[in-house]
């Protein structure tokens, strides 16, 4: 009887599939306008301009404000990118480079570049390479 209720209470592990998604599905920036009062953010959709489908590469141009996106403003920027639940994050930075914590911390993105790569489940990649314009 004991052997039988052992067996019985043992369940195998269900893994998720080596799958390969590996698409970006959003990227999502948060401006940090005002430095007394880091609550005041706005959001911006960075795929807003669109995304190149061969290459990965996309610019997102910040709405002409010199006092809200200034260069100043835009070196206090935030990024969330949203991806398959399988997948993972490499981020590069300027000089290619894997950059330890990910799309985490604060971001300089006056007239400046995040590079990433989305990683799927079986090993799969998508090339991401985003460049931020503040307009004068």
């Amino acid at each position: 009887m004991f052997a039988l209720v052992v067996l019985g209470a043992c369940q195998s592990l269900v893994q998720p599939k080596d799958d390969d998604a590996c698409d970006l599905r959003a990227l999502t920036v948060r401006v940090h306008y005002d430095a007394a009062d880091p609550s005041l953010t706005e959001d911006f959709d960075a795929m807003s301009g669109g995304v190149d489908a061969e290459t990965g590469e996309a610019t997102f141009s910040f709405p002409r404000d010199a006092e809200r996106y200034n260069a100043e403003t835009l070196s206090r920027c935030t990024l969330e990118a949203v991806i398959p639940s399988t997948a993972s994050l490499v981020v590069y930075d300027a000089d290619g480079a894997v950059r330890e914590g990910g799309l985490g911390g604060v971001w300089n993105l006056a007239n400046g570049s995040v590079v990433f790569d989305v990683v799927a489940a079986n090993g799969a990649r998508k090339h991401y390479d985003f460049l931020f314009r503040m307009r004068r």
